[in-house]
């Protein structure tokens, strides 16, 4: 006979298990501070269209953090040179 390896799965109910979740997911959430941002469809299509140019650009597939940090960085400078 095989045993399962590990720890055993803890005797909460789904809807427990879901909410245990959702507390981990904030406390990390906090820990990081990271916040959630929400756009609608029309700006995540110009978002991701603008970021697919700028990744041929560097020639690096930029990731969506990446490409919001170098959105900042160029408002920021243009907005030193004013």
């Amino acid at each position: 006979m095989s045993k399962k390896a590990g720890r055993p799965r803890l005797n909460i109910s789904d809807e427990e298990r879901k909410e245990r979740h959702k507390a981990s997911a904030r406390k990390s959430n906090q820990k990081h501070k990271l916040r959630q941002v929400t756009i609608d469809k029309d700006l995540l299509e110009r978002f991701t269209r603008l970021k697919e140019i700028s990744s041929k650009k560097v020639q690096v597939d930029l990731t969506n953090r990446q490409f919001f940090k170098l959105l900042l960085i160029n408002m920021e400078e243009s907005n030193d040179n004013n």
